[in-house]
């Protein structure tokens, strides 16, 4: 536990202490961070083989669930149900967790019990059929290996995962006139039944076509090839794993901060954020933005010892999506920690096509915010006074990528290049406004992204 009472002086010898120990240490984490409580940032971390196996296990129980699920599919009220939950868009994307899926039905198993399959009375399709004629089962067989099947839970590396179903084109990102179609021909088959596609999230492939399963008129399973066009026209279920919920399944909700009377007086914000291209593949739905960023100064070396330093931002004491107390991890130039990631927002695939402006109200940089809670310590000017940023889409299974922003390294759990990579001045709040981009005053653009910083 830091000492409250420490004078800035005594802050910046512990700096170097702590940068000698990293070092030393080979940067091993001394606290207890968003990475080691997330079950997405262990993953990468793997040796490519124990990464196989990763694999293999995602795979397999991934198919299974998708074996069954795309039985369920052909019960009107499990489609009803689905379509429900999905519509309500619990992370700002059309999915659903399973785990929340189950809950949706009625407890009461007789309900479920009495649920035969039927005949869709859907007045678009013509050769209607009972899904199973040589061997009916009431829904509630297939429910019951649904439900068993996710008593075990998905546990990678350790740590609690969460499939889902995810729903491309579904509501408002159903193509309609005038947006940009996937497809490069006309009309394509269509098919009576939601078509399964189990994807593991490793995008390294580049793969963006993909096996599903579902049911001819006649009853019988069929496997399909199944592409954007394909889920433009037909209805596609994906059974992936949800990028962001924790590990007891919920998301995390920013809390914004109110005003504070520190020396700074402001804290930094985006109003509003417009993303341009797509660095996720499509079966996975929303692309989730996240950025990372250290304190330093312009030329990397600290007024008060002489030496560089690169001080990253981590949330390791705050409250989930909340700027309420902060710790720093303090490395020396070339250290292997690169900060906690922080999740922005996700943008869905229709925002990006349409390199739609979204308002996020999102506090990215807490400047007014006490170093550990006192209120003496401010994270500027003591760790610097520029921030030195990343912002990139995040994936879980797709390696470490690394970037450099303006002589300040960073790693990514990402599959792709970052949007940005750059730095920006901080300012007072009521200091006028430099030429150059800073926290009070900036409109920063590039072919990816557009975004704007300001102070409140």
């Amino acid at each position: 536990m830091k000492n409250l009472n420490q004078t800035p002086n005594q802050i910046s010898y512990l700096t170097i202490l702590i940068t000698i120990i990293c070092l030393g240490l080979a940067c091993k984490k001394d606290l207890t961070s968003r990475d080691s409580l997330s079950p997405s940032k262990t993953l990468s971390k793997k040796t490519n083989g124990e990464s196989q196996e990763i694999k293999k296990y995602l795979n397999s129980r991934l198919d299974k669930t998708a074996k069954i699920i795309a039985s369920l599919s052909r019960y009107e009220q499990f489609r009803k149900v689905v379509n429900e939950q999905v519509a309500k868009r619990f992370d700002g994307d059309y999915n659903v967790l399973l785990k929340d899926l189950i809950k949706a039905f009625p407890q009461q198993s007789s309900k479920i019990n009495s649920i035969k399959p039927i005949i869709s009375s859907s007045p678009n399709q013509t050769n209607q059929f009972d899904p199973d004629p040589s061997n009916p089962q009431p829904m509630s067989f297939y429910f019951e290996q649904l439900r068993l099947d996710l008593e075990e839970p998905y546990v990678v590396n350790g740590e609690t995962v969460y499939p889902q179903i995810y729903i491309p084109f579904f509501g408002d990102e159903a193509i309609q006139t005038g947006d940009v179609s996937p497809c490069s021909s006309g009309p394509i088959q269509l098919y009576p039944y939601p078509v399964i596609v189990p994807f593991d999230g490793d995008e390294s492939q580049n793969q963006v076509v993909f096996s599903g399963t579902s049911f001819d008129t006649s009853g019988n399973p069929i496997v399909l090839t199944v592409s954007e066009c394909f889920a433009s026209q037909n209805t596609v279920w994906a059974v992936t794993i949800n990028e962001s919920v924790d590990q007891s399944g919920t998301t995390n909700t920013q809390v914004i901060p109110s005003g504070s009377s520190a020396q700074i007086g402001a804290d930094a914000y985006m109003p509003s954020m417009t993303i341009k291209v797509h660095k996720e593949v499509w079966i996975k739905g929303a692309s989730e933005i996240n950025m990372k960023y250290a304190f330093s100064w312009i030329d990397k070396i600290s007024p008060t010892t002489g030496l560089t330093s690169i001080n990253y931002f981590n949330e390791t004491l705050s409250v989930p999506g909340a700027h309420n107390a902060y710790s720093t991890y303090i490395t020396g130039w070339g250290g292997t920690r690169s900060g906690d990631d922080i999740e922005i927002r996700s943008f869905t695939r229709k925002q990006v096509n349409k390199s739609s402006q979204v308002n996020i109200n999102f506090t990215y940089a807490p400047l007014s915010r006490p170093i550990y809670g006192r209120s003496s310590y401010y994270f500027y000017p003591i760790a610097g006074d520029y921030l030195y940023f990343v912002i990139y889409e995040y994936d879980r299974y797709n390696g470490t990528e690394t970037a450099n922003a303006d002589g300040v390294p960073f790693s990514m759990y990402s599959g792709d290049s970052p949007y940005l990579a750059t730095r920006i001045k901080i300012v007072p709040a009521n200091q006028p406004t430099f030429v150059i981009q800073n926290t009070s005053a900036a409109n920063i653009s590039n072919s990816a992204i557009d975004f704007v910083s300001s102070h409140r």
